[in-house]
């Protein structure tokens, strides 16, 4: 969505009327919008699979449940705001999408 709404977007409202633009982007914005919000689960659904019976072996033979790294999206450093920026592109989109 951030490229949709950074790159994408702009370069074709410069380049066709908004009318013309508005009508090739609206079949795709509904799916757009669907993966957007399994993404916006996924932090959700990895915290159930982490919080129920899902552990891995140590090499000493332990069991623990699996961390998330600082690097990854779903860690609370970046979560908050991959899914703020992806959410406002999407809101964006599907405004300038329903200007007539």
């Amino acid at each position: 969505m951030q490229v949709i709404d950074g790159e994408y977007l702009p370069v074709l409202q410069k380049r066709f009327k908004a009318a013309l633009v508005r009508d090739a982007l609206a079949p795709d914005l509904q799916p757009l919008g669907d993966v957007c919000e399994a993404l916006g689960q996924v932090k959700q659904r990895v915290a159930a699979c982490r919080g129920g019976n899902l552990r891995v072996t140590l090499p000493t033979g332990g069991l623990t449940t699996p961390g998330v790294f600082t690097h990854d999206v779903i860690h609370e450093l970046r979560w908050s705001e991959w899914e703020t920026a992806v959410q406002n592109a999407l809101e964006r989109t599907n405004a300038y999408a329903r200007t007539a």
